[in-house]
């Protein structure tokens, strides 16, 4: 998917905790690079677990910064679940599958409640993008947090 975004534009950087997993995709940009150097692409990987290695200072105020949440149900991030949510509220979008993001939620009305406190915080949901049960992808605008 980031490969797609990076191809239509967008600066993508993707980060996995796997080193195998990151050397794979780091792989297929450099064989898309090679077959299409007519379309260069923005896309960097990196071997850490969001938000271990972001900081919010690579953010462009010139640019639309939008977070793509997929699949990440593990011990770490179900143990930082405050912390991502807190460095995606940098953003000026989310999108986020409610059902798997840091525990698996398999049931609607687990996904309602996470949606309904994302809802009550920094989020405000704009709308459901894909639904395939237990899968639930949500748009987010992301409040703007006054200094």
């Amino acid at each position: 998917l980031g490969l797609v975004l990076a191809a239509h534009g967008f600066e993508v950087v993707g980060f996995d905790g796997g080193v195998r997993r990151v050397t794979a995709a780091e792989m297929v940009r450099q064989r898309w690079v090679e077959l299409h150097p007519e379309a260069p692409v923005a896309i960097s990987f990196r071997a850490e677990l969001f938000p271990k290695g972001f900081a919010a200072e690579v953010l462009s105020p010139a640019r639309k910064n939008v977070l793509l949440v997929t699949n990440i149900v593990s011990t770490y991030s179900s143990e930082h679940q405050a912390e991502i949510l807190k460095a995606a509220a940098c953003f000026d979008d989310l999108v986020l599958d409610l059902g798997r993001f840091c525990i698996n939620r398999d049931q609607s009305d687990q996904r309602a409640q996470l949606l309904r406190t994302m809802a009550g915080s920094l989020f405000m949901p704009q709308g459901l993008l894909y639904y395939a049960s237990p899968n639930e992808f949500w748009h987010f605008r992301v409040r703007p947090i006054l200094a």
